[in-house]
């Protein structure tokens, strides 16, 4: 109505032309903040209404572009508006990668995108994430089934193993989950991870044992461990 001249310096827009040289580290922000404060200065002197659209992290950079401006000529707007985006990663509080999430837009700028936990939810990428979703899921259920039908043929048939015995039956040392493990491979063909191995009393004499190993996430197998002297 007023018959101003108005033009907006869109952040995402230089970092593709004027910035495209500068990184996310600490300088490189404050380095692109300097040059838009710049470039802002010389249209507000030509007589132009600019409107900057930028994340400026620092409130030393923003009292420095302040600085270049005659008294009322600048005003800074803080605006935190939420941003869609697909997670790449997981994020302990955020979410799991595949998942789509909203989070501050200073938050996905200044940490999540820089730094490839996220991109912005696109349709692409929300697309993306979706058939990475259902692929993951379809995974996770043929991993799930594959436990079980193992934690059916671990409870089918005890585990042997021998070991060195006095005349009492008491061994001489334990069996361990290193044993378990060396067991499982040789009688079923199957690798286990020790750490997953669980013996809920030591095993120091001969006879059965009963030892748990985790398979999968929600699937644990229980065996019975029959121990002979040998």
């Amino acid at each position: 109505a007023q018959g101003r001249r108005v033009h907006v310096l869109d952040g995402d827009l230089l970092r593709t032309g004027l910035n495209r040289d500068l990184g996310f580290s600490d300088q490189d922000r404050s380095e692109n903040t300097r040059r838009v404060a710049e470039v802002a200065r010389l249209m507000v002197d030509a007589g132009v209404t600019v409107l900057v659209a930028l994340i400026s992290p620092f409130e030393e950079d923003r009292r420095k572009a302040r600085a270049l401006f005659a008294q009322g000529q600048f005003a800074e707007v803080y605006v935190d508006a939420p941003l869609l985006v697909c997670m790449r990663r997981d994020v302990k509080g955020i979410g799991k990668r595949g998942d789509i999430v909203e989070v501050s837009s200073g938050h996905a700028r200044n940490h999540l995108i820089p730094n490839g936990l996220a991109v912005e939810a696109t349709e692409g990428a929300v697309e993306n994430a979706v058939t990475q979703k259902r692929t993951q899921a379809a995974r996770e259920a043929a991993d799930r089934e594959s436990a079980r039908a193992i934690a059916a043929r671990f409870a089918a048939a005890p585990l042997d193993i021998v070991a060195k015995a006095g005349a009492s039956g008491k061994l001489f040392g334990s069996v361990t989950s290193h044993d378990v493990v060396e067991a499982i491979a040789r009688q079923h063909g199957v690798e286990v991870d020790r750490k997953h191995v669980e013996i809920p009393t030591p095993i120091r004499e001969v006879g059965s044992h009963t030892v748990h190993v985790g398979l999968f996430a929600d699937v644990r197998a229980t065996l019975t461990v029959q121990v002979r002297a040998g």
